[in-house]
Formats: C-alpha cells, sequence, structure tokens
C-alpha cells in the first residue's frame, strides 16, 4: 500500500545518500530487481545459473538450463523464482489437507528451496564464480562465490548467522523465506534426515573461493 519509493525504502532496495540528501540504489536492490545489464556494470563478474543434468555419470552435458539471455531480467529475483521452480517440479507431493486445502510444501520442499535461498544471499557477487543450482535425478547441489563467513560445524550446528548480503536476507525473509537465526542449514539437514537419505555436504573450497552443498536423494 505504500508508494514505490517509501516501499524500496522499507525492504532496503533504496537508501537516503547521505552527501546529496536524495534517495539512491543500494547494492541489494540493483541485484535483486535490476536488469543484467545494469547489474554487470557495478558487477563485472555477475552470473546466476540453473541446470538440469539427466545422468549422474555424465557431469557436465545439460538438457535444461537458465541463465541471463536477454528474454528475461537476469536479476535474483527472477532468478529464484525460476530455478525453484524447476528444482522442485518433479518432487512427490503427498496427499495432505490443512483447513481444507491441500498442502503442496513438503520437507523437500522446503530443505531445497532454503538451499536457495542460502546460495543467493550468502553468495560474493565481486568474486568470479558464478551461482550455480544443479537438479540431478540422484541429487541437488548448489554453489555460490565466496566461503563461509562462520565455520562450517557451526553452520551445520546452527544459532549463528553472519550473512554476507543483509539486505537480500531481509528482502527474502519479509516475503516469508529465510531468517536471522542461523536456522537454514540445520533445517535442511533436518528435513533431509527425515527422508532417511544421505546426510547433506556443506563444504568450502578455498583455493577457488567458493561454497558448495550437496543434497544427495540416497537412502539410507
Amino acid at each position: 500500500g505504500l508508494p514505490t519509493e517509501d516501499f524500496l525504502v522499507k525492504i532496503g532496495a533504496i537508501a537516503r545518500d547521505s552527501a546529496t540528501g536524495r534517495h539512491a540504489l543500494r547494492a541489494a536492490g540493483l541485484l535483486m530487481f535490476g536488469r543484467y545489464e545494469a547489474i554487470q556494470e557495478v558487477f563485472p563478474y555477475y552470473m546466476v545459473d540453473y541446470q538440469e543434468r539427466p545422468d549422474p555419470a555424465e557431469d557436465t552435458r545439460w538438457v535444461d538450463r537458465i541463465v541471463p539471455d536477454s528474454t528475461w531480467s537476469g536479476n535474483l529475483y527472477d532468478y529464484f523464482q525460476k530455478s525453484y521452480r524447476k528444482l522442485v517440479s518433479d518432487l512427490k507431493v503427498p496427499f495432505k489437507l490443512k483447513d481444507g486445502a491441500r498442502v503442496e510444501d513438503t520437507p523437500v520442499h522446503e530443505a531445497v528451496r532454503e538451499a536457495l535461498i542460502n546460495t543467493i544471499i550468502h553468495a560474493d557477487y565481486t568474486g568470479s564464480i558464478s551461482v550455480l543450482a544443479v537438479k540431478r535425478p540422484d541429487m541437488f547441489w548448489f554453489r555460490n562465490p565466496g566461503l563461509m563467513r562462520v565455520p562450517v560445524e557451526q553452520a551445520v550446528h546452527g544459532g549463528e548467522s553472519d550473512c554476507r548480503n543483509r539486505n537480500l536476507q531481509k528482502m527474502f525473509r519479509l516475503v516469508g523465506f529465510g531468517d536471522h537465526a542461523g536456522s537454514g542449514i540445520p533445517k535442511i539437514y533436518r528435513n533431509w534426515k527425515a527422508q532417511h537419505w544421505r546426510v547433506p555436504r556443506l563444504s568450502e573450497v578455498p583455493e577457488s573461493e567458493y561454497t558448495l552443498l550437496e543434497l544427495r536423494m540416497i537412502s539410507l
């Protein structure tokens, strides 16, 4: 219900410039709602990528892909919407009612959504590695540029949040995705365990400066 400018201030997309007294675009606002060409003027290495790979044994071939290609904005908001729908399109949804309506969200949906959001909000957009989400018949995996800001063991245990992009985190939280409590990774591990699947693997690759999360759908 707010005017557009007031709305963008509230969600952290723009802020008042102390030098000029006028509102100016924040980096988070540009990444979330800008167009790819404009984003690259500030973040030259910015790239978001989704790939569906049909064969676990073949690591590079893909049958479906989303990258900025001039047919869509290329920003993080649209990347999340497009890639999340692709990631969960084949997930089974058991019949369950709540308040007379069918529940379409499952613990697996929640885990995959948390993984994608974490990949986006913790990425270092000055890095040269792309944000990448991959869907395979046997697993999902997610990569973001930048190393962890808390130890991996602490992230898995939860309770401590040190987000690299707090305004991006705020925008997702305002629409019900993610929080500031450091509970995202533990939730992923807990939901995966409930399916009796192999424990997720969160790791860092220091020499290339990226973080990787693997969610394998292998029954234990």
